[in-house]
């Protein structure tokens, strides 16, 4: 035990004496300044600090002496101690001895302070006990302390997307760079819940040495900021999106949309473009770019050998160029001022001011109209009505217009038209193989073994082809008495057509030779006839 060695005071009938208690351990003795300090607290007259001095050096050492410091003298004491309080967080103390033959400082005296200075929590009787009992002196020592709070913690807000999105270009492995897939989006379903409250602690509150009770810091709490389309869970705790589209931050606002706005154009800025949802694009759309939504796709802008895909409508402000790559398709109607050297498919009607070199198909109607409104070149098919003002060229150039069937049937015969065809001559030379190599056997008596293996292969992909030329044959007929089953099928010409236009109905077809102006053409019977509007 490291007990400090101290001093006692005697006094005698002569003056006041001071004996040595020796320290323990590694304790340490009392210093000069801590005894000057204990005397003067007891009114104890010592001298000069230089008689002090060499009387303590005198004492401690001769252990056992007793060695004069005044000729004064002082109503005996019994021990007490001094108490400092820290702002009732923490309480200290220092026990000091008594005069010879008076009584030390007791734990129940030591109590009765606290309890007079209004200390009531954090007591270490134990401590206080160790201290009187083992007279540990001239030593400061903590006896009471505070419970201090736990702090909390501030909510935070998590976000469930990217809050900075930046272009990215991948490399490809032979180093050239992909300005495609830059990932600028954040896709989100309805349901999605786009982000989160962490929610705050409170912490826990601390109490002091008097009893008082200690508060924690006060936290920062969180809320939602946000606009249209998304939704408060019932906790509280969670931002959940209304509808499938996509998710942004604008300062500290969560906004939620299905329709994706894209102001610039369309290229190596933006990447392609993928999306859930309306997207609507007020600049244009560079060639070799895409664009695909679910719903429907509006362009300000031209299209430029792009390729563009709508699961409904598909609008374009300015048309679409499509240098003979340009692709839009659609589930829906297509609306463009133009349409040039590109492929147009229409899952329901289709308007244009013009059709230029391209290939168009629509489920439902076609009308060309506008200035000029007319369809140049090219090969354009409806289900029921093709309207445009002209159709064809002075230069008589090659137009074919088809109606009365459905587009998709038509691309279904053709397929199996050149599937058919593609059969038959795989068929005839496997045919001519197998005959041969029959011929062979006939004659020979037998065939080595690589030839018997080959006629063995040519004969079971014969019998393949076989049936697959007969079903072939069979959907082709099937569709072909379907053809044409809409009587209703017309063309108008709400201007002039040409020769070198080129009219099919169904199966039926018809070539104009001269040019005629304001006119219809329908199905009557079999034939195909020209009716003056």
């Amino acid at each position: 035990m490291d007990r400090k060695g101290y001093y006692k005071v005697i006094g005698k009938d002569d003056g006041l004496y001071i004996t040595y208690s020796p320290k323990e351990d590694n304790g340490k003795d009392v210093s000069l300044e801590e005894y000057i300090s204990y005397l003067e607290k007891k009114g104890i007259d010592y001298g000069t600090v230089a008689e002090l001095n060499a009387a303590m050096n005198e004492a401690r050492e001769n252990k056992d002496s007793k060695v004069k410091i005044s000729g004064a003298d002082v109503i005996p004491y019994s021990g007490w101690c001094d108490y400092s309080d820290s702002a009732h967080m923490k309480l200290t103390m220092i026990m000091y001895p008594p005069m010879e033959e008076a009584e030390p400082i007791t734990v129940d005296e030591i109590l009765s302070d606290l309890k007079n200075m209004g200390i009531v929590y954090g007591i270490k009787e134990n401590v206080i006990a160790a201290i009187v009992k083992c007279k540990r002196y001239f030593e400061q020592f903590v006896i009471a302390e505070a419970q201090m709070p736990v702090e909390g913690k501030d909510a935070r807000l998590v976000y469930n997307f990217n809050t900075e999105i930046k272009a990215k270009p991948t490399i490809n492995e032979n180093g050239t760079v992909d300005f495609h897939h830059l990932d600028m989006i954040n896709h989100i379903k309805e349901g999605d819940a786009v982000a989160e409250i962490i929610p705050e602690d409170t912490g826990k509150d601390g109490i002091n040495i008097a009893g008082a009770v200690i508060k924690p810091k006060p936290v920062a709490r969180k809320s939602f900021k946000y606009g249209r389309n998304l939704e408060v869970s019932e906790d509280g705790l969670r931002l959940i999106s209304k509808v499938t589209g996509h998710v942004s931050l604008e300062g500290d606002k969560i906004f939620v949309s299905d329709e994706y706005i894209i102001r610039t154009d369309v290229d190596t800025s933006t990447g392609d473009i993928e999306y859930d949802g309306n997207v609507k694009i007020l600049g244009c759309v560079r060639a070799g770019f895409s664009v695909k939504a679910t719903g429907n796709i509006s362009i300000s802008g031209a299209v430029e050998g792009a390729i563009i895909t709508a699961g409904k409508d598909v609008i374009l402000e300015r048309g679409i160029a499509g240098m003979n790559k340009g692709r839009i398709t659609a589930g829906g109607d297509v609306i463009a001022t133009f349409i040039e050297n590109a492929t147009v498919i229409a899952g329901n009607n289709l308007e244009a001011d013009a059709i230029l070199h391209s290939k168009v198909v629509a489920k439902g109607m076609i009308d060309v109209h506008g200035r000029n409104g007319y369809i140049i070149g090219g090969n354009v098919r409806a289900s029921s009505v093709i309207s445009a003002k002209n159709i064809g060229s002075a230069m008589e150039t090659v137009t074919v217009l088809a109606v009365g069937n459905n587009p998709e049937a038509v691309t279904k015969i053709n397929e199996l038209k050149t599937k058919i065809a593609s059969n038959a001559n795989d068929i005839s030379k496997l045919t001519q193989v197998v005959a041969l190599l029959k011929q062979k056997l006939e004659k020979e008596g037998r065939l080595d073994s690589v030839k018997l293996e080959y006629l063995k292969k040519s004969l079971e992909n014969l019998g393949i082809l076989e049936k697959q030329q007969a079903e072939c044959k069979e959907s082709y007929l099937d569709l072909s008495s379907k053809l044409c089953e809409d009587k209703d099928a017309k063309i108008i010409v709400n201007g002039s057509i040409y020769p070198g236009v080129r009219l099919e109905f169904g199966e039926q077809v018809m070539f104009i030779r001269e040019k005629n102006d304001f006119c219809r053409y329908v199905i009557k019977g079999m034939d195909i006839t020209r009716v003056n509007n």
